[in-house]
């Protein structure tokens, strides 16, 4: 018989998307999430691709410990250059896990 481990935890990064214009922006992202999983974002931005790298992913305050946890979540982007998004699944049941359908992120009008 083979065991595999449960993975409580996954991690996906976007590939880096051009934003041509600072300003207010929307996150929005369906998922289907049975009980006892869940699925937040973080976000990213520097003027390159090569210093986007080393940038901080952050939440909805605008720090590294917190997270997205709601579809439509606004944020600022200081500069033009580059955005990348950050999906962090999670499951308290390893028989249920979450399922990541889209992600959108938007100019906010």
């Amino acid at each position: 018989m083979l065991v595999l481990p449960v993975v409580k935890e996954g991690v996906l990064e976007s590939t880096p998307r051009p934003i041509k214009n600072a300003g207010a922006y929307r996150l929005y992202w369906e998922t289907a999430t049975p009980p006892g999983t869940a699925v937040r974002l973080q976000v990213r931005c520097a003027a390159t691709k090569e210093t986007l790298a080393g940038a901080v992913f952050v939440g909805a305050d605008g720090t590294a410990e917190k997270f997205f946890e709601e579809s439509g979540a606004t944020f600022h982007v200081a500069q033009t250059g580059f955005l990348q998004y950050r999906v962090v699944m999670t499951t308290h049941d390893p028989s249920r896990s979450p399922c990541l359908k889209r992600v959108v992120v938007s100019q906010k009008d």
